[in-house]
């Protein structure tokens, strides 16, 4: 009886030993794969619905030397962009996004065109490994430039004007893959505060106060991910 116990603890160790070793053999397999996918990047194409609020209330105007420049309120607007991103490991993703909307803008008695572009840099995490649904945290910061047409006014003439500045942005979404496309939707917050106004064909120059202006983004994509 005990040389029988003794043969089958021999195989039951042999078949343990095979077992471990196939797991260890499927788990570098695994690492690597996962390593693998990565790396490969993608490219989307993206339709962006902004909200501008903040002190863009049509309430308010900019003033200078025989210039006025008004405070638009804005209309939501939809436009277009382009991100081209990729997973730089398993849980982080980082994308370089450019997206620009154009808006309706009303200010007393006159009516304005303005365009909203963001050139975006964020980096995404997300708690998923090799999931076909990759929900998303980001962070990131974008540079922003909000152009209006015939938006500050000077005595003989209506001219142009850009709003530049810095944006901090922050937002959660999800992205979904079907194969090699991707399918994406997300909500960012960009807080903007613009220090400086230029009229086309004048010098630059700052906002006194800065001007607060944060958009609110809803973005959609789809796009194909190179594997």
């Amino acid at each position: 009886m005990k040389k029988v116990i003794y043969l089958n603890s021999k195989w039951l160790i042999f078949v343990l030993v095979i077992i471990l070793g196939n797991n260890t053999i499927y788990s570098q397999q695994s690492n690597r794969q996962s390593e693998e996918e990565a790396s490969y990047p993608y490219l989307m194409i993206t339709m962006p619905i902004n909200n501008i609020g903040g002190e863009f209330s049509g309430e308010d105007a900019l003033s200078g030397e025989n210039i006025v420049i008004p405070i638009e309120k804005f209309k939501n607007g939809i436009g277009y962009g382009i991100t081209a991103g990729g997973f730089v490991d398993k849980h982080v993703l980082l994308d370089v996004t450019y997206t620009r909307s154009n808006h309706d803008g009303e200010w007393q008695t006159y009516r304005f065109k303005g365009y909203q572009n963001l050139i975006a840099m964020d980096l995404k995490l997300t708690p998923v490994d090799k999931s076909p649904v990759v929900p998303y945290i980001l962070a990131g910061g974008a540079f922003a430039i909000l152009k209006v047409k015939e938006g500050a006014i000077t005595a003989n003439d209506l001219l142009d004007v850009a709003f530049k500045d810095f944006a901090w942005r922050l937002g959660a979404g999800v992205q979904v893959h079907i194969w090699n496309v991707i399918l994406r939707a997300d909500w960012i917050y960009n807080f903007i505060k613009y220090t400086s106004a230029t009229p086309k064909g004048k010098d630059w120059s700052t906002i006194d106060g800065n001007l607060i202006a944060p958009v609110k983004s809803i973005n959609i994509g789809i796009g194909y991910l190179f594997r």
